[in-house]
């Protein structure tokens, strides 16, 4: 085309060129801020190859009123007006690539501009459709961030289907996006933001060198992937790309893999609140749960985040033999008619068959075993005061040096896991025992155990004995 003529007197276009500018523009979808009616696209690509990108030109219908409109003029805010049902004032464009289809360029639109969008402090009639991050913010010095949701004038849905493929350039904003059936999609030196992200079916989404993709809820389902390799944030897109991967939410699910394959001392590759690594509850034609597996390539990484997991199929049954024994050796030394010393020295065995057992999601633990020796010295001392014939007051001391040995190994999934401990301790001990008759009494104490590695060290003890 030159520039004159039937089809319009605009310049030649051009070959795709990835600069943003107008004549790069393959697809362009524009509503009338005049007319009372919304826009319906509805785009559909098969065994096709679409290079350049879509803009998605979108406001609000003449009759429809985004802050908010007083219908019956008492001065009160009281409808958005517009159509009754709430799809009839949103426009819409939906593209969707199928059977091998091919998409190189971006995705933008003009809905998230604070002209094509109402936050919920301004819904009268209608209800959320879309997210707007910091929409809405406290009205204080902190400004935190209290609600996301928006009403906007036109929402912008991608699907891939059936082994296609998107390779963004530059900047894409989207409100959905569904790879589905082997689908991937690219994003390298470009930016990718969609209010949810969802993988299905083997499909791929591949985050490489400057490529940021950030949602609100990012779902890996059914052995899809999501692949982080970018190290390098060196370029133009720095701003976005710490982290190249932000979501506020990640489910990975039935096989799905979330594969951060990044330099271990890059900074904050992805960040996340909620990762979910979920068996999602279902079962394969083999009776099979799998879960969704998280893969850093880094020992070096830190992760702030919930971690979700609700493997809720598995099942196990084990049995083990145990057995044990206990030796104690002292003597009474007599202090007068009242006191005592007792040395002693005690040693006791505890061993426990290994038991072996598999998860129904085939995880095998073999050979688990658990002995435990403890070896202890000390002494015991008291006095007792006699208040008559069946009655009396039993004051004590106890002091030990406690060593405890415990091997514990098993073998899960042919790897041998050694979790024996050993170690020492010093006990000292503060008691007393009240005798109401010869055969029953009432007792309680405090004890401290001192050691490099006890994680409890007071314990106190309170009881009854009978005697007969």
């Amino acid at each position: 085309l030159e520039d004159s003529g039937f089809y319009g007197n605009s310049a030649e276009p051009s070959d795709y060129s990835g600069n943003g500018e107008a004549n790069d523009v393959a697809l362009y979808f524009s509503d009338s801020a005049a007319s009372n009616y919304s826009m319906k696209n509805n785009v559909y690509f098969s065994n096709s190859t679409l290079l350049g990108d879509v803009v998605f030109a979108s406001t609000f219908n003449a009759n429809f009123y985004p802050q908010g409109h007083d219908s019956n003029a008492d001065g009160v805010l009281d409808t958005n007006g517009g159509w009754a049902d709430d799809s009839l004032n949103v426009d819409e464009l939906n593209i969707t690539l199928d059977n091998g289809s091919k998409w190189v360029g971006s995705a933008t639109t003009s809905a998230n501009v604070d002209d094509e969008s109402t936050a919920s402090t301004d819904w009268y009639d209608v209800t959320g459709n879309s997210l707007y991050p910091g929409v809405v913010t406290e009205a204080n010095a902190w400004g935190r961030t209290i609600d996301d949701q928006v009403f906007q004038s036109g929402v912008f849905n991608v699907t891939l289907n059936n082994g296609s493929e998107w390779n963004t350039v530059n900047a894409s904003n989207i409100d959905t996006l569904a790879v589905n059936n082997g689908s991937q999609v690219n994003v390298s030196e470009s930016s990718l933001i969609s209010d949810s992200i969802a993988l299905t079916n083997g499909s791929s989404l591949n985050i490489g060198d400057e490529g940021y993709v950030g949602t609100d809820h990012l779902t890996v389902d059914s052995y899809s992937t999501v692949a982080l390799s970018s190290d390098d944030n060196s370029s133009i897109y720095n701003g976005y790309y710490t982290p190249s991967l932000l979501a506020n939410t990640i489910t990975v699910t039935n096989g799905g893999l979330l594969d951060i394959n990044v330099d271990q001392f890059d900074d904050n590759p992805f960040q996340t609140d909620t990762l979910e690594l979920t068996s999602g509850n279902i079962a394969d034609h083999n009776g099979n749960v799998v879960s969704g597996v998280f893969d850093i390539h880094s020992s070096d990484y830190v992760l702030n985040a919930d971690l979700v997991n609700d493997r809720t199929w598995d099942t196990s049954k084990s049995n083990s033999d145990a057995w044990g024994f206990g030796l104690k050796a002292g003597y009474d030394f007599k202090l007068g008619d009242a006191g005592y010393v007792t040395p002693y020295g005690s040693v006791s065995g505890l061993f426990q068959s290994g038991d072996d057992y598999q998860l129904s999601n085939d995880m095998k633990v073999d050979g688990q075993s658990y002995d435990s020796m403890r070896y202890e010295l000390g002494v015991d001392a008291g006095y007792t005061f006699t208040y008559s014939e069946d009655q009396a007051l039993t004051p004590y001391f106890k002091l030990a040096y406690v060593y405890d040995d415990s091997n514990n190994d098993n073998d899960v999934n042919g790897d041998s896991i050694d979790n024996g401990t050993e170690g020492s301790a010093v006990r000292v001990g503060l008691g007393t025992q009240f005798s109401f008759t010869k055969n029953f009494s009432a007792y309680t104490d405090a004890n401290y155990l001192g050691g490099g590695d006890v994680d409890q060290d007071w314990s106190a003890n309170v009881g009854v004995k009978y005697t007969w």
